[in-house]
């Protein structure tokens, strides 16, 4: 939105309540009805032209709304173009937020991950990574499981 402020000087008041109206009505009625006549075309003739009047009507009304929206008062605001040191200056207050509120000093911080579970793993840490490993390595039957028949119970890893 910034770029766009930057280059057309205009700030949209009315486009979030545009978008509400203008997206399930185009997106969900007029393409769908479309989409109908498209299919019926081959079977029906009278059919598909009935879906295309109801989808370009809806549609026309649809287009006459956000005329309306867009004519109302304070619609859009006119803004100044930002300098090229306001907009650094901008960016480095963002980028200064945002390493304050995630609590990072530095950006050579690194960042803190869990600690790994311990304990032997009869593949190592690949296993601990990718749980595919271990359902591929319990399918060889261990000694405990070919002197009892029982299968052998999953490492933590693949639990």
């Amino acid at each position: 939105m910034r770029w766009y402020v930057l280059f057309s000087n205009t700030v949209s008041c009315i486009g979030l309540l545009a978008n509400g109206v203008a997206i399930p009505l185009i997106g969900y009625v007029v393409v769908a009805l479309g989409l109908a006549g498209t299919l019926l075309a081959p079977l029906s003739t009278e059919a598909a032209v009935a879906c295309y009047q109801i989808s370009g009507f809806v549609l026309s009304k649809s287009i006459a709304l956000l005329e309306l929206m867009a004519a109302l008062p304070y619609a859009a605001i006119r803004t100044v173009s930002p300098s090229v040191v306001e907009l650094a200056l901008f960016y480095l207050l963002s980028w200064a937020a945002f390493h304050l509120a995630t609590g990072r000093t530095s950006a050579a911080d690194p960042v803190q991950m869990p600690p790994r579970r311990a304990g032997p793993h009869p593949l190592g840490t690949l296993a601990m990574q990718c749980p595919g490993i271990c359902a591929a390595s319990s399918s060889k039957p261990s000694g405990a499981q070919a002197r009892t028949g029982k299968p052998r119970r999953p490492s933590s890893c693949c639990a």
